[in-house]
């Protein structure tokens, strides 16, 4: 009785795991991958700059040391602003009535839930 306890429960354990579909990737352009390197590259150019103060204050760099660093790291960021304003703007697109952004199957206007997946659909009066 112990095993066929044990054989039920990981059975549904298995079920649940592999029955679950998996929400499909969303393919990043090209212009949103540059675009999302140059912004993690931005916060990493803050974080330095931040170190960098906190360590000055801290008396563990000279002034002159401090001073050529910061100058290093603030031409490093007015470059990265440069290169990041000439990057095309990212337009979201927007959701198609009836199709789930879940699965992409096509559904009748008026339903509130996707036929395949049971996602919620965006709607028609949020579209506008």
């Amino acid at each position: 009785m112990l095993v066929l306890a044990c054989a039920a429960l990981t059975l549904a354990a298995l079920l649940y795991v592999f029955w679950l579909t998996p929400e499909p990737a969303r393919v990043k352009s090209a212009a949103e991958r540059d675009r999302d390197f140059l912004e993690e590259r931005r916060e990493v150019l803050y974080d330095n700059l931040r170190d960098l103060h906190l360590e000055y204050r801290m008396g563990k760099l000279s002034d002159q040391d401090y001073q050529q660093m910061k100058a290093t790291y603030q031409a490093e960021m007015a470059a990265l602003l440069a290169q990041m304003e000439k990057l095309p703007e990212v337009v979201a697109a927007r959701p198609v009535p009836g199709r789930c952004a879940r699965c992409g199957k096509d559904n009748a206007a008026e339903n509130r839930f996707c036929g395949a997946c049971g996602a919620e659909l965006p709607r028609p009066e949020s579209l506008a």
